[in-house]
């Protein structure tokens, strides 16, 4: 990983492409903290950071819910981490529940380590290679189908 003093540099100059994803912790549906290396993952994993209130999250489930059921027997993950603090994890499990969203779910408690990524803006979502490197950031539902047809 490059070093640089100003994240935000890295970012816009990096756009995170090629490089490994680093939340070191996280926490399943039943509270217990689960390190990153410790989390299955596919050929390519799209891990998507949510919460439970945000509209546009929410609307792309269903695209989500069909690329999962299409290309998860080809070793395609996703992961969702919420950002919602400690006092809605109620409303995070009737969301999961409620949509019937079939790939793994952990928290990000209250969004501490989104924060050191930077991510303000809801849905942000990562596409990792197997080697857990970034290779596009916020790809939507139809240029993420197109990319896993052409490499699965």
């Amino acid at each position: 990983m490059l070093d640089f003093p100003d994240l935000t540099t890295f970012f816009l100059k990096y756009n995170f492409n090629g490089d490994s994803f680093l939340i070191k912790t996280k926490y399943d549906i039943r509270g217990n903290e689960i390190k990153w290396q410790e989390t299955p993952m596919g050929s390519f994993t799209l891990v998507d950071f949510w919460f439970h209130s945000c509209e546009y999250c929410i609307q792309q489930f269903p695209e989500l819910k069909s690329i999962y059921e299409e290309f998860h027997p080809q070793v395609f993950e996703i992961i969702g981490i919420t950002v919602d603090h400690d006092r809605y994890v109620g409303d995070w499990l009737s969301t999961i529940q409620q949509h019937q969203l079939p790939w793994q779910q952990y928290r990000d408690r209250n969004g501490v380590q989104s924060e050191k990524y930077l991510i303000k803006d809801f849905p942000t979502n990562f596409l990792l290679n197997a080697k857990g490197e970034i290779i596009a950031k916020n790809i939507d539902p139809v240029k993420l189908t197109a990319f896993l047809k052409e490499h699965l």
